[in-house]
């Protein structure tokens, strides 16, 4: 171990630097929302229309924000410090949101500010922590840094929990959280090296395997990006309105998904360490049509499996995607970033055409089968690009030192 892995933990301070980097922009700032709108619609405060409007709009802040970080090109010690500052940002939006409570013009400006600022941050974190980390060779420590967004969701949960049926200390209380941990950011900024260059890449024997990937990667997770939201939001809505949860109750709802969510990538990691990126990624997106399947049902044993398996797949999914991508393209940042923005594109457009079909049929289900078909097809499709490859050039090894 050299004189830069022995101050920074071999890669361990820039892991914890994504991880509440993560923690922050999307397990809070993102996902927060979740039970603190349903907090906000129990407490009538405003119509199903507008607070679908404020959710929209982080939405397409988040897409604006990827759009953005493709015009950044900074080196990992300078996106680290912006991403310092655009979490600080988000937190600021949280505090402010609650106290213009009757400006919902000004509302829907700081939700586009959050997304933005969520968006900016999500790409400038797995670009800069890793690769940062790559020279590590330590492979489960990326995994570690997507688990954050598992952690923010609990956090963001417990926040307003802790908030009782005042929808406006949820805010300030998550806001605050946020505030705190852009501190410990700092901290862990200083600590970290920054400056560590990026290994060599080594072409894989088989070629042209390996210049199919890209598109059937983007392919499937355009695909995901679309299947995870309309479960994620249907499910929720559906489990919250139907009283299985009270609304009052769907934070500890949301405390479980994010127990979930948390280590799960970390599971993944040990999975795609045995069997490759190609394998676990097809597994992944049927696990997750197994949930959107069980979705259907009126049994609450089979929403809550459903909820579990799309706890375990979505971050899964998100880190397995673009932890491979960066391997695949020699210019490592572009692929990563296509991934998110068509990800993001099919999170703002498809839940409109699921409302649409619910609002025709008065059912989600057939929203759910289309995702589950969806799944299917685009796991049937990376196994299949996986299986052409003889010696297994995805496969991580997992080396601890």
């Amino acid at each position: 171990m050299d004189a830069a892995d022995s101050r920074s933990g071999g890669g361990l301070l820039e892991a914890c630097f994504g991880f509440l980097a993560l923690t922050i922009a999307i397990g809070i700032g993102r996902f927060s929302f979740t039970p603190i709108v349903a907090l906000m619609k129990h407490r009538m405060v405003l119509s199903d229309a507008v607070l679908g409007t404020v959710a929209s709009a982080h939405h397409l802040g988040y897409l604006a924000g990827v759009v953005i970080a493709f015009k950044v090109a900074l080196d990992y010690r300078r996106s680290a410090q912006l991403i310092i500052l655009l979490c600080a940002v988000n937190a600021g939006t949280f505090l402010l949101f609650p106290s213009l409570s009757d400006s919902v013009p000004v509302w829907l400006a700081l939700r586009v500010i959050s997304g933005a600022a969520s968006g900016v941050s999500f790409m400038l974190a797995v670009n800069a922590v890793a690769g940062a980390l790559a020279a590590h060779q330590r492979t489960w420590l990326p995994f570690f840094s997507f688990s954050g967004v598992g952690v923010g969701i609990v956090i963001g949960a417990l926040g307003c929990l802790a908030a009782g049926d005042d929808w406006r200390d949820a805010w300030r209380i998550c806001g605050g959280i946020a505030g705190f941990g852009c501190v410990l950011l700092m901290g862990l900024f200083y600590g970290a090296d920054w400056q560590r260059p990026l290994p060599v890449k080594v072409p894989s024997r088989h070629g042209a395997n390996r210049q199919r990937y890209p598109f059937f990667l983007l392919f499937t997770y355009t695909v995901e990006g679309g299947a995870y939201i309309v479960t994620a939001t249907f499910l929720v809505l559906g489990i919250t309105e139907s009283g299985i949860v009270q609304a009052e109750y769907a934070g500890w709802y949301w405390v479980g998904f994010g127990l979930v969510t948390a280590p799960s990538t970390l599971l993944w990691a040990k999975v795609v360490s045995r069997f490759g990126y190609g394998y676990s990624l097809a597994a992944a997106y049927w696990l997750q049509m197994a949930g959107a399947l069980l979705a259907t049902s009126e049994q609450i044993y089979a929403l809550m499996v459903a909820t579990l398996l799309l706890g375990i797949t979505f971050m899964g999914i998100t880190s397995i995607a673009i932890l491979w991508a960066r391997t695949l393209n020699p210019r490592v940042e572009t692929l990563a970033m296509q991934l998110t923005l068509v990800y993001s594109i099919a999170q703002f457009a498809t839940p409109v055409l699921a409302g649409i079909s619910l609002q025709s049929t008065g059912s989600v289900n057939q929203a759910y089968l289309a995702s589950a078909v969806a799944l299917w097809f685009a796991g049937v499709l990376i196994w299949r690009a996986a299986s052409g490859t003889k010696d297994q050039p995805n496969v991580v090894r997992n080396r601890s030192v």
